[in-house]
């Protein structure tokens, strides 16, 4: 019995310590002073965020509304017709985060972009057309603000990491003679 607690302490120490964060917080500051921040979900591979999804943003402080689609520019047919790169390095990034239904379409309302992996399109532009009284929309030639994208720590893997600690602890405590 006792080594079978043993094993299941070392079980919960080990998967809490390669548990990660899906859910990653972000933000841009243009290079005139405008902020986007937001949040999206998805798997952390290296420096690129993969499987992105439930995608939050804001432009100034006003969230974006709806459903936002997500896709990557491809340089060779000049469209958005990609997975999209988010990455903790900003030279990586070529994401579009838009409300149109078709994101190749000017029908939006919230757009965020930055495109870093096409000389012919870098930039990073930031609309919401919501926006009626204060600056609604954003625009760097090229990525020269400040870009920020961070794992948000999950409560959950705290708790598994100090229950697989606490009863690895009780299972080799040494009991007085």
């Amino acid at each position: 019995m006792k080594n079978l607690l043993k094993a299941a302490a070392c079980v919960a120490l080990l998967v809490s310590v390669s548990a990660h964060a899906d859910t990653f917080d972000f933000s841009y500051t243009f290079s005139d002073g405008p902020i986007v921040t937001g949040s999206l979900s998805g798997t952390l591979v290296g420096d690129i965020v993969q499987n992105i999804s439930d995608v939050h943003v804001a432009l100034n402080g006003t969230a974006f509304t709806g459903t936002l689609n997500v896709a990557g520019w491809d340089a060779s047919t000049s469209k958005f017709d990609l997975p999209a790169t988010v990455s903790t390095q900003a030279s990586q990034n070529n994401f579009l985060f838009t409300d149109a239904a078709d994101v190749n379409s000017a029908d939006w309302t919230n757009l965020f972009e930055m495109i870093t992996t096409d000389p012919a399109a870098n930039g990073v532009f930031a609309a919401n057309a919501k926006i009626t009284d204060a600056v609604n929309s954003a625009f760097d030639l090229a990525p020269n603000g400040t870009w920020s994208l961070q794992p948000v720590p999950l409560p959950a893997a705290f708790l598994l990491f100090s229950s697989g600690l606490g009863l690895f602890g009780a299972v080799t405590r040494r009991r007085p003679s």
